[in-house]
């Protein structure tokens, strides 16, 4: 309740017995805080307002949605228990009801303390009479310098202060009418970024504003009405780049305090026509009903205040017995009794460090399947080496198979496949049908079948993502997953969690759900979106019998909104220790028989191994398997495959290694755009993409959003297996290879990425080779298939561990952080890396022609170029042979290396240049402190908004291709928030969006003639299941010795390691596999490959340098594949 007059604060003489004073918000205590409410206009900014609190103010918050109650309702029920209400900035304009939602009536017939922020600050112009009108050029992402009158919102600020700005539309100066009085303003002409200000701001700030009178026009920044507590400020107090946000709060808490006070001292009729709610507050006041009643906080959008954890404290978990690999033996070992207390173990065996394959070899030999398997493969593969972002990969798959000795001849390995021991499952779903898929492959065989859910009103959840949540959770019943670790050496000791035992098991990735979510999926994880009437899909192939599928003419079989592998296995290779880990996880729920759980009843198995025994074995297997690999000399898979061209002369040869790489060939050679991509088509013509670009300016300059990512798609087909011919024997598939797979080593090899990654996994699709060819009793079932080849150099989301950079702070105590990271036994900061603003790595010769470079084929266009497409330095003709050297004079020999180095050095100043220029380029840096700003809102609903921080903000990071800015943002999860909740509130990137993202996405449904982006600009990677750690602390700092933390009754705390790290999945191939039969009848697997590509569209676009954009952006992909097919061509 708002405050009465306390008679010691008149006593101190901080306010008048006789009238209000001034209250400073900072020297006195109010005696009840007040009560809050924000009201969302559908921004992608509202959250990071929360940060503009302190904690205790943030006790009293709820936020809810314009639209979420109708106003007699809000009026009567939900208005009367809040003392002041702060307007969120929004699309649109505040004219229009549904851009405004009851902020227009809250402004008309209410007279408690308001705050509006951008469009809130234009709504309340409005409603008292002044103009909403266009400003003098759109501002979005822009800091200004902020001038003001001292006053209001704007006491004790600092004048000239930086402010962002996201605006098309302001509250008109001319005919401002006499209540509204202008607070703050600044001149708009020309922008103004850190980068161009004097390096003396305070000296310079005088004559800066000078400079702002003369050559811009004044825009109004802030404004109050002259009696009623309204206030409003145009710019962006919450953005992460505004100075004095939270000083401006604490005006606003100070002036609604001041109001209430002036309130307490009218009487009779000088009472405000709004007196019936203050009479209210007052009544409650004075009752010292402070706080909101839980059905108000419970309309609240998110928690503003610390909830309650859904995950159960587990029991103490005694030390298990020993477990050792037997070294020639896979007898069974003795099983302790106590693991039957946990559904589920997990067992890690580590090899010995000297043991370390190259990647490619184990993923190749064990795991790669062929085009024909219905199984699945998958390798997260982190191809940038090194990186900080690349430390660890992952692989695994349905089968797998042994390495054996190599033949003494011919050199050749060998390999059997080995019979499936762990259950495990693809799971795929379709937004439109909302119909979940699940292949189960079961131990013991090499069948499948497929299980369907239809969510609803009989279903687990509503929607996938509660789904998968539901699913997921079963790891964490009955005290969660045991772990077992198991040396080289064969020594097992329990899993431990602090005092630097990241270096037994550094990772967080213990097997679980590898896939992605397709940018379809934000149909179910944003708020307030509806499935456009052009999306929807009313094919009858959707229904409880087995076989519909065959009748379904959509795409959601074909490239499935999610699709996830529920991995129960896996390899994993630590790039910096040089170490090699094996992990299984064991179901002991189908071996006591004592449960039946969460994912048995939705997947229809008992995922996992069925014994501790048999996971033993399996680990042996791949454990003396990937020795051989690392043995010298052993060959890849790939040298046992027949290279011979397919029967009818079309198909694919994947290893024509005498061919001259295709880019190699090119690299001299300056081809136009139309040429380099034949025979890729592109969705949009250029000219309809130009199109497109301008209704999206003109949907900016409207107010209807800051930025839209605009994208389209580049496709071909690829040929991916046709019917050998009757003599060929064997394994037809590794006869001939994947051709999706030799494709994506090109991919790896060319613009190798930190979140590379190579996917393959069966649809639902099937079709049956037709009799003609075979006989009806060896009818063969090809299925359909989804490839997803990556080469992701941005990070979406990570969930776990506190990064390194932090580790020592949190540990210490020396940051707000660590009481928040301490208090939870979860892992739980999420760290999220927007990527917006790109340039090309300078490559070629850029010395001057008068420099005597003497290079046989200078670019042409090296100098200031951003398109780029060689991916070899060029320079002068190297000699040919050692002859050729020896004949040369030392005098020749050493003009040539100082050539070089002058090539080189010239080189390198250009590239500094390029950096610079990304760095401090206007338009670069106001996409990406949109998204920064997108992503704070983002992390907000499910994060402590206090711990929401960027430890870094717009650096460059360079790739092999591309130089980028960067942006880390990180916050602490609540602890009722899991995994895929927090996936799911963030979800889709907002780089690929735009902001704000709810009507951004709507705007680019219809720009985008509503084409379905699939895989493209959703996320990839995986989501591990939770296991429990023993929770231990370093004894002193700088030594080995470490004690248990304990519970208050002495037991051994436990702590849940649980990760989440998805990448966005940009520069990636996916190729959509559909099984056919030629005019012959004859079966083969067509791949339908589509490269996605986009920019972000700001007011700062220019049309034809956005469509130069999207197709260098492709390029990072488009001539991999260009590459491959060349190399293939008979």
């Amino acid at each position: 309740m708002p405050p009465t007059v306390d008679s010691s604060l008149v006593s101190q003489g901080r306010i008048s017995g006789n009238a209000p004073a001034a209250m400073d918000a900072h020297s006195i205590t109010p005696p009840m805080p007040l009560r809050t409410l924000i009201v969302d206009n559908y921004d992608s900014y509202t959250f990071n307002l929360l940060q503009l609190f302190t904690p205790i103010q943030l006790e009293s918050v709820v936020v809810i949605h314009n639209d979420q109650f109708a106003w007699p309702h809000f009026e009567e029920h939900i208005l009367p228990y809040f003392d002041q209400i702060i307007l969120s900035p929004g699309p649109g304009r505040p004219e229009r009801a549904t851009d405004f939602g009851i902020c227009t009536q809250i402004l008309q017939t209410t007279h408690i303390p308001v705050f509006g922020v951008c469009l809130g600050h234009q709504g309340i112009g409005w409603m008292h009479g002044a103009t909403v009108t266009y400003g003098a050029e759109p501002v979005h992402g822009q800091i200004a310098h902020i001038q003001h009158d001292n006053t209001g919102l704007f006491q004790d600020i600092p004048q000239e202060f930086e402010a962002v700005r996201y605006h098309s539309l302001v509250v008109q100066e001319q005919d401002l009418p006499a209540d509204l009085i202008p607070t703050a303003w600044c001149y708009s002409f020309p922008l103004i970024t850190p980068h161009n200000l004097p390096k003396d701001r305070t000296s310079s700030a005088a004559s800066m504003s000078v400079a702002d009178q003369t050559l811009g026009s004044k825009s109004i920044m802030g404004l109050r009405h002259r009696t009623l507590p309204h206030h409003g400020v145009q710019f962006h107090p919450e953005s992460i780049c505004t100075q004095y946000g939270r000083h401006m709060m604490d005006n606003f808490f100070r002036t609604s305090y001041e109001f209430y006070a002036k309130e307490d001292l009218k009487t009779g009729q000088d009472r405000d026509t709004s007196r019936r709610y203050i009479q209210n507050r007052k009544s409650r006041w004075h009752s010292n009903s402070n706080t909101l009643p839980d059905f108000i906080r419970a309309h609240s959008v998110i928690p503003t205040r610390p909830q309650p954890s859904s995950f159960t404290q587990t029991p103490a978990i005694s030390h298990f017995a020993p477990v050792a690999l037997p070294a020639t033996s896979t007898a069974a070992a003795s099983t302790p009794s106590n693991q039957q207390s946990s559904p589920y173990s997990l067992l890690i065996h580590a090899l010995d460090p000297a043991v370390f394959p190259e990647p490619e070899a184990v993923f190749s030999s064990l795991f790669l399947t062929g085009p024909r398997s219905n199984s699945a493969s998958w390798w997260l593969d982190s191809a940038r080496q090194p990186h900080p972002m690349s430390r660890f990969s992952f692989m695994g798959g349905v089968d797998t198979r042994q390495c054996h000795e190599q033949e003494p001849y011919g050199g050749r390995q060998q390999y059997q496949p080995l019979a499936p021991e762990s259950t495990q499952a693809v799971i795929q779903y379709s937004t439109l049908h909302k119909e979940i898929r699940v292949r189960r492959y079961h131990a013991h065989t090499s069948e499948s079948s497929i299980k369907q859910i239809r969510l609803g009103d009989d279903a687990a959840a509503d929607n996938f993502w509660d789904w998968m949540s539901h699913v997921m959770a079963d790891f964490t019943q009955k005290g969660g997953v045991e772990t077992i670790l198991v040396g080289s050496n064969g020594e097992q000791r329990e899993l431990v969690d602090g005092g630097g035992s990241d270096k037994d098991v550094p990772f967080d990735f213990f097997a679980g759900m590898i896939g992605y979510f397709g940018y379809e999926m934000k149909r179910e994880s944003m708020e307030g979106y509806h499935i456009p009437v052009d999306q929807q899909c009313h094919c009858l192939g959707h229904g409880d019998e087995e076989h519909a599928a065959s009748n379904c003419d959509c795409d959601c079989l074909r490239q499935p909104d999610a699709s996830f592998m529920l991995a129960t296995q896996a390899v994993v290779f630590d790039h910096v220790e040089k170490r090699v880990y094996v992990l299984g996880i064991v179901n002991n729920q189908s071996r006591d028989g004592t449960r039946v759980g969460t994912i048995q009843q939705e997947i229809g198995a008992a995922i996992g191994f069925s014994t501790l025994e048999t996971c033993q074995d399996w680990i042996q297997n791949v454990t003396r398997s990937i020795l051989r690999l690392a043995t010298p000399g052993y060959g890849l898979v790939e040298a046992t495959r027949k290279k011979s061209p397919v029967a009818d002369g079309s198909g694919l040869t994947t290893n024509d290694s005498k061919k001259e790489p295709y880019l190699v060939k090119q690299r001299h050679r300056r081809q136009s755009s139309a040429s380099l991509l034949s025979p890729f088509k592109v969705d949009v013509t250029e000219e309809d993409y130009l199109a497109a670009i301008r209704e999206s300016l003109n949907n900016i300059h409207e107010g209807e959003s800051y930025e839209l990512c605009l994208t389209t798609q580049f496709r071909t087909k690829l040929p991916l297996y046709l019917q050998h011919r009757q003599e060929q024997q064997g394994d037809e598939d590794l006869v001939q290879g994947d051709p999706a797979y030799d494709l994506y080593k090109i991919l790896r090899k060319l613009n190798p990425a930190p979140f590379s990654a190579f996917l393959s996994m069966p649809t639902a699709l099937a079709h049956q080779n037709s009799a003609s060819q075979r006989d009806a009793n060896e009818q063969e079932e090809f299925i359909g298939k989804l490839i997803i080849l990556s080469s992701s150099p941005e990070r979406f989301l990570k969930i776990g561990k506190a990064p390194s950079d932090e580790t020592s702070v949190l540990e210490a105590g020396g940051s707000d952080l660590s009481a928040l990271s301490s208090s939870s036994p979860l892992s739980r900061t999420v760290e999220m890396k927007p990527i917006k603003g790109t340039v090309a790595v300078a490559k070629g010769c850029f010395c001057q022609k008068d420099e005597g470079c003497a290079v046989d084929d200078q670019d042409s266009d090296s100098s200031g170029h951003e398109d780029d497409d060689d991916y070899e330095q060029l320079g002068q003709r190297q000699p040919r042979s050692a002859t050729e050297i020896q004949q040369m004079s030392s005098a020749e020999r050493e003009r040539r290396r100082l050539t070089t180095d002058r090539c080189a050095e010239a080189r390198r100043r250009e590239d500094q240049r390029r950096v610079e220029s990304l760095s401090k380029n206007i338009k670069e840096r106001a996409e990406n402190l949109m998204i920064v700003d997108l992503i704070r809102n983002d992390l907000a609903h499910v994060c402590s908004s206090k711990s929401v921080r960027v430890p870094y903000l717009m650096h460059v990071e360079s790739y092999e291709t591309v130089h980028q800015l960067v942006t880390t943002v990180r916050g602490e999860l609540f602890d009722h928030i899991d995994n895929t909740k927090a996936v799911r509130a963030c979800f889709p990137p907002g780089s690929m969006t735009g902001a704000p993202k709810l009507r951004s996405v709507q705007l680019l449904d219809s720009l985008e003639h509503h084409s379905r982006r699939g895989v493209y600009s959703g996320c990839l990677g995986y989501i591990s299941i939770p296991v429990v750690a023993t929770a231990v602390a370093t004894v002193a700092p700088n030594t080995a010795t470490t004690l248990p933390r304990v519970n208050k009754n002495g037991s051994s705390r436990k702590v849940v390691r649980s990760a989440v790290d998805l990448a966005v999945v940009i520069r990636t191939a996916v190729i959509s596999v559909e099984p056919s039969e030629d005019k012959d009848g004859v079966p083969s697997l067509l791949g339908d490959l589509s490269v996605g590509a986009g920019g972000a569209l700001t007011i700062l676009s220019d049309a034809n340098e956005e469509w130069r954009e999207v197709l260098l952006k492709s390029r990072s992909v488009v001539p991999s594949v260009l590459t491959y097919l060349h190399q293939n061509a008979v």
